[in-house]
């Protein structure tokens, strides 16, 4: 494997490991003026330009052909189960980060960091098969097709038990909307929460359109 790859692969990892493994208000208490990211300094200032040789040499690799398969189970390997595991982890932590750090902070910005890695090895080798629960359309009457509601399905299970529900949900309806994975008014979705999911919400608050926190977690299950 290309240095520059496993540059990148050796940087993500170990990111990730401190990550999990670490408190976050530990990390949060090591930063200093001097120390922006704390003990996560190396990882985070060296992150974009370790994945844009990443993106260049992943190109000439798969223009080379030599090996294809090989080399794809290998790559997928390396990045995507932590990448996972990451997002997974980010999920159940978010609200405690954004307490800490507010919004815009490390451990966002390595999510996007990761998530564009995950875009650039799927743009190459796209999944032959899915290897997650295949959902079919359970709701034709309010999404269009099976991936719109294999979307919500992932964003219900990610916000079903935090507390700001008008927000999360209008976020929801609002992001499949855009897309056109939906095909119901906003009055008929606050219904099928309740009905379907019991999420009690009395309104879409139209504040939530657009890229926010949420646009993160959206893009990387729609890929």
């Amino acid at each position: 494997m290309d240095k520059k790859i496993e540059n990148h692969e050796y940087n993500l990892r170990q990111f990730i490991d401190i990550a999990i493994r670490w408190n976050i208000n530990g990390i949060y208490k090591s930063q200093t003026s001097n120390s922006p990211f704390g003990i996560m300094d190396y990882y985070v200032i060296n992150a974009r330009s370790f994945f844009e040789d990443f993106r260049n040499q992943l190109r000439l690799e798969f223009d080379k052909q030599e090996n294809e398969k090989g080399f794809e189970i290998d790559i997928k390997d390396r990045f995507l189960i932590g990448i996972k595991d990451y997002k997974n982890w980010y999920i159940d932590k978010e609200t405690e980060i954004n307490k800490l750090f507010g919004e815009t902070n490390l451990y966002s910005s390595m999510l996007e960091i990761m998530l564009s890695t995950e875009r650039e090895i799927n743009k190459y080798y796209p999944s032959r098969i899915e290897q997650e629960e295949v959902l079919t359309n359970q709701y034709p009457r309010i999404f269009k097709n099976a991936k719109g509601f294999s979307l919500f399905n992932s964003l219900h299970e990610a916000y079903k038990s935090e507390t700001n529900v008008v927000a999360n949900y209008s976020f929801v309806f609002l992001a499949l909307e855009h897309d056109e994975f939906i095909h119901c008014g906003g009055t008929e979705f606050i219904k099928f929460l309740s009905k379907n999911f019991d999420i009690q919400i009395n309104r879409i608050d139209s504040r939530q359109s657009g890229t926010n926190k949420r646009t993160n977690l959206y893009e990387s299950f729609k890929d």
